[in-house]
């Protein structure tokens, strides 16, 4: 049974201040807990490490959605995880 974190943080930026640091991946280690890296590789393509539970992983993302500042989701990042794991950035 697989089991689901849903969390949601509400900043009170302006929504290009926002984009802005969430498209800025390879800063994620300094403010996400257990994220040890993650790389660019290239428009589409992301590699993470991670330490969950203790263990280190690493795995693949896409970006499969990326509408800017002016839209309502600012990005969406799909893990080729098992089971499938997604991160959204909407402005409000």
């Amino acid at each position: 049974m697989a089991s689901q974190i849903e969390q949601s943080i509400e900043v009170n930026v302006p929504v290009r201040t926002a984009y802005n640091q969430w498209t800025q991946f390879e800063e994620f280690p300094r403010f996400m807990e257990g994220v040890v890296e993650v790389r660019q590789l290239d428009d589409r393509r992301l590699f993470w490490r991670a330490s969950i539970g203790g263990v280190e992983k690493t795995w693949e993302a896409e970006i499969t959605e990326q509408t800017g500042a002016e839209g309502r989701r600012i990005v969406r990042v799909e893990a080729g995880l098992d089971p499938p794991q997604f991160a959204d950035v909407s402005a409000g």
